[in-house]
């Protein structure tokens, strides 16, 4: 029995890992012996060998690691990812021919003489047996494609029946929308730009996930979001939709052109452009049954181009033409095995981007070693921000969590004379000061810290995917990512600032510091202006709330057994203790280095709030020399408040608004207005909206008439509030 030596670089059940192990079951079914090779343990637990048709895959294979991986006479070796070639050249015996290495290449990428400093368009070249996943793939790559070598299009297949539903009839009334995360947050900011419509309902996925909860998304949605990257190899998500009778909205991304037909059985969008997908879901809610049906008819009858069934057969006649090839395998053509020697198994062949998608790679899954900084940036030959070139910020936006922070940071990112950085939050006071010393670069395991530094890391990837960055980037991504924090770190992160510029960021856990730490910031940066933004604690607490359950349910509603554990749960009370928030931080800062902001204002008075703020911090009010952003400020994670949770909340938080309105008044008046309103109700009846300024009861104090809307009008109550603490 000849053996298939199969390369993976993760279990991780992504669309490219999944293609790997159907090739072999077929290998299986067609009578080889797999072997696969994997950095990773294996574990029958794993979501990857919990998908239905590669379950029994589990007893029957046999895994090693990659480090046991030879290569012997009469082998066949299957790989995907480039960059496991040196390995497969560097365990292979003498008489090895370069037929029986066979490459699947899943991505037009490889045809990208950019991609990994053109690693994967040079080993192209290279006279080994080749499947490519998709016509549109081998197009890309024809032109560096070794014409000595076995190249076949093997048309992907795909075990689209799990996923099947058939569907009739028109959409649900909110259209439901799905998306996922994995590549892209076009899906978050399609739901930004929609929030609080009552014609779009959302969910998504945000983590990995088995196929089952897929199938449940795929199946819930009357329309799925595909957020594919700029050079696919297929895109299977667009196709599992399209099996669960979801209506699929797609840019043109390559490989899902192989499946993909526009205004047939998709509806064509703009890649990465949030408001080109808005404008198709505001279209497809025009659509006449009847051209709902007809796109879902013409995606059913796509799928039977690409089933398992029709991929093995096809696999059987490639195997049979890798075995016609192999008439002399003692003697192979001279240098046809070997490194690719300015691939990425020399270090200087490796772009920084790369590298870090490697490193990213490398922490989710736990294998990666300590890493030295400074050598990477030998390394890559970017300059090091030496001490001298940074400085503290002049400004820091404490919160509050679901206050507005978001629009702030986008706001000041537009002004000529205010630096943010890219990453808003960036955790050091709360998070990496207080463990400094126990803190590692990369971070691996399942805390808190390192799920953030994996995100933020997949986050700022996303922002170089079709772009070069330039050094300066690239030196803040590798001192934010790579270095261990300490307080010279901290300020070295504000070094791309120009002299003119203020440079602050917003991280509004850095509301609940205590004391000590908070004074420790006042040593560092004692002329440091501090901005925080409060809301109605009823809103803020339902908020966060709703935003939980979305993120970890996929769902915008909370039980009846949810509600008292997240709404008073001794985070989020922490996180709207406004008072003791205020107390600690003017205890320490002259209160006229403090901003108070009112969320209200930025719904309100946008321009006129940005105006108060950038005299704050001492630069141009003029606005001309800035944006501002008019929409709905409050979160798309729900439109309305349940009655019991809106009287818990206001039961538990009356004291806090009755000495906050001692205090300030103002808005905070109409805020203890809405609560009295709510207990004397009690907690039943309809919900509420949200934000609450929509409810009778806050237009009652606002002295609103019917039909006047908040933002339209000026009374004692609604005015411009967000100023300085005198």
């Amino acid at each position: 029995m000849r053996r298939l030596r199969v390369l993976t670089p993760t279990f991780r059940p992504v669309g490219g890992v999944v293609k790997i192990f159907d090739y072999a079951l077929h290998a299986q079914t067609l009578g080889l012996e797999p072997i696969i090779y994997c950095p990773e343990p294996a574990n029958q637990n794993l979501h990857l060998f919990q998908i239905e048709h590669l379950s029994a895959l589990f007893e029957s294979l046999r895994f090693e690691d990659q480090r046991a991986l030879r290569i012997e006479h009469g082998d066949l070796v299957l790989f995907s990812w480039p960059m496991e070639y040196d390995l497969v050249a560097a365990r292979a015996a003498g008489n090895i021919s370069p037929s029986q290495v066979i490459h699947l290449v899943q991505n037009t990428r490889h045809g990208n003489p950019l991609w990994l400093r053109g690693y994967a368009s040079r080993l192209l070249t290279r006279p080994l047996s080749r499947i490519m996943v998709a016509e549109q793939v081998r197009q890309a790559c024809e032109q560096f494609l070794n014409k000595r070598s076995l190249t076949t299009t093997i048309v992907e297949g795909h075990n689209w029946e799990y996923f099947a539903l058939e569907r009739s009839g028109e959409l649900h009334h909110p259209i439901r929308v799905g998306y996922t995360t994995w590549k892209s947050d076009l899906g978050c900011r399609v739901e930004s730009q929609l929030e609080g419509s009552s014609d779009f309902q959302f969910r998504h996925i945000a983590d990995t996930v088995g196929w089952s909860e897929l199938r449940d998304l795929y199946r819930w949605c009357d329309v799925f979001l595909a957020t594919p990257g700029p050079q696919e190899g297929f895109y299977l998500p667009g196709l599992e939709a399209m099996a669960a009778g979801s209506i699929v909205l797609t840019p043109d991304a390559g490989g899902n052109m192989e499946y993909c037909h526009f205004d047939e059985n998709c509806i064509g969008v703009e890649l990465e452009q949030e408001d080109s997908y808005v404008d198709a879901l505001v279209r497809l809610g025009e659509m006449s049954v009847d051209d709902v049906a007809s796109l879902r008819r013409s995606a059913y009858s796509t799928l039977e181009r690409h089933t398992l069934t029709s991929e093995r057969e096809s696999f059987s006649r490639f195997l049979a033409g890798v075995e016609d090839s192999l008439v002399n395998l003692s003697a192979p053509a001279p240098g046809s095995i070997g490194p690719e020697s300015n691939g990425p198994s020399s270090n200087q062949g490796k772009t920084v981007v790369s590298y870090l998608e490697e490193l990213l790679t490398s922490s989710e899954e736990a294998e990666v070693e300590k890493i030295d900084a400074d050598e990477v940036r030998d390394r890559f030959g970017i300059r090091a921000v030496s001490a001298t070139d940074g400085r503290f910020p002049d400004f820091l936006g404490i919160g509050a969590q679901k206050a507005g922070t978001t629009w702030l940071h986008r706001s000041l990112a537009t002004h000529p004379d205010v630096w943010v950085p890219s990453e808003k939050e960036l955790h050091y006071f709360d998070e990496k000061y207080v463990r400094s010393a126990s803190i590692r670069r990369p971070p691996v395991g399942d805390d808190v810290e390192s799920e953030r530094w994996r995100r933020q890391m997949r986050r700022q990837l996303l922002s170089y995917r079709d772009r070069d960055p330039d050094q300066s980037e690239l030196a803040w991504a590798l001192t934010y990512f790579l270095e261990p924090p300490s307080d010279e770190w901290y300020a070295r992160l504000f070094q791309r600032r120009r002299a003119n510029q203020v440079a602050g960021e917003f991280t509004p856990d850095y509301s609940t510091l205590p004391i000590e730490t908070i004074r420790h910031i006042y040593e560092i940066m004692p002329g440091g202006k501090i901005i925080f933004f409060v809301r109605n604690p009823i809103e803020r607490a339902w908020s966060q709330a709703a935003m939980t359950a979305r993120m970890n349910h996929g769902r915008q509603q909370l039980s009846e057994d949810e509600i008292e554990s997240h709404l008073l749960s001794a985070n989020s009370r922490r996180l709207t203790d406004y008072t003791g928030t205020i107390d600690r931080w003017t205890s320490v800062f002259p209160p006229d280095q403090f901003f108070l902001g009112f969320i209200e204002d930025i719904s309100f008075f946008p321009a006129r709030l940005l105006g108060r703020l950038y005299r704050f911090l001492r630069v141009s009010d003029n606005e001309d020399r800035y944006r501002v952003f008019r929409r709905k400020v409050h979160s798309g994670d729900t439109d309305s408040i349940s009655a019991p949770g809106a009287y818990l909340l206001a039961k538990t938080y009356l004291p806090l608004m009755e000495e906050l309105d001692r205090r300030l008044g103002g808005y905070v008046s109409g805020w203890l207005h809405v609560a009295r309103s709510i207990l004397d109700r009690g907690p039943e009846g309809p919900d509420l909206p949200y934000p609450l300024w929509h409810w009778e009861s806050w237009r009652e104090w606002a002295g609103l008439t019917e039909g006047q809307e908040p933002d339209r009008t000026t009374s004692e109550g609604i005015r411009l509030q967000s100023e300085r603490l005198e």
